[in-house]
């Protein structure tokens, strides 16, 4: 029987190692909530489903993006700056590691099997 030896894994960051769908879902939720003060299940489903277009899975140009938040709502007094950082800051605040992922990395680090992190998303 041969053996395969593994030089290193490569992993892609988002919907991957991070689950990005879900991250931006709840900062979606915060947004409804937290700046549109919108509790009914129906009308938030509706403006969540909005931004999830809108966002392209995460390969819309950020600044059209939140231009479209602010045209739809602009009861929320956000400029495009304010509304940035506080993406970006609620973004960091949802991410959440994943105790599967975690071990199975920690794994590879007590086999001394090297391994990265690649995404060909951005920073938001």
């Amino acid at each position: 029987m041969s053996r395969t030896i593994v030089d290193g894994i490569i992993f892609d960051l988002d919907n991957t190692l991070l689950s990005r769908q879900s991250v931006f879902l709840m900062v979606a939720h915060a947004f409804c909530v937290e700046h549109l003060g919108i509790i009914t299940s129906s009308i938030r489903d509706d403006a969540v489903a909005k931004m999830i277009c809108w966002d392209e899975d995460g390969y819309s140009d950020r600044e059209e993006m939140f231009e479209r938040w602010l045209t739809e709502w602009p009861e929320t007094s956000f400029e495009i700056n304010s509304l940035t950082t506080w993406y970006l800051s609620i973004m960091e605040e949802k991410i959440q590691p994943d105790m599967v992922v975690n071990r199975f990395l920690a794994g590879l680090n007590d086999l001394s099997i090297p391994w990265g992190i690649v995404t060909n998303g951005r920073r938001s």
